[in-house]
């Protein structure tokens, strides 16, 4: 592959789609897998102590969405963190296994 043809195919894969995850008693759940950026921001902001606390509520908040990729939670608002928090992990496992590209069983869980 020349640099053409990976900038050009970088280009096509630079806003990823939502994907849809089914998730028993939720229905299906679309996520929208984080790009680097997203990823490098949310990781500034896990450096600090409170940043550790409820990360994987957060980082569901960052990639559930609708079916146009419009975010359906606010990772900064406490009340949408504390309802990812209490959720079954088995579940929201399912929406960040599937956001990251993978099966939940494939992260080794």
């Amino acid at each position: 592959m020349n640099r053409e043809d990976l900038i050009a195919a970088m280009q096509a894969t630079a806003s990823p789609k939502p994907v849809a995850v089914a998730v028993p008693a939720w229905g299906t759940v679309y996520v929208k897998p984080p790009t680097v950026e997203e990823v490098d921001a949310a990781s500034d902001t896990a450096e600090s102590e409170d940043g550790k606390k409820r990360r994987l509520a957060r980082a569901a908040a960052r990639v559930i969405c609708d079916e146009q990729g419009k975010r359906m939670f606010d990772p900064t608002a406490a009340s949408d963190i504390e309802l990812l928090a209490v959720q079954p992990w088995s579940m929201l496992q399912l929406v960040l296994a599937a956001a990251d590209g993978r099966k939940a069983d494939e992260s080794g869980n």
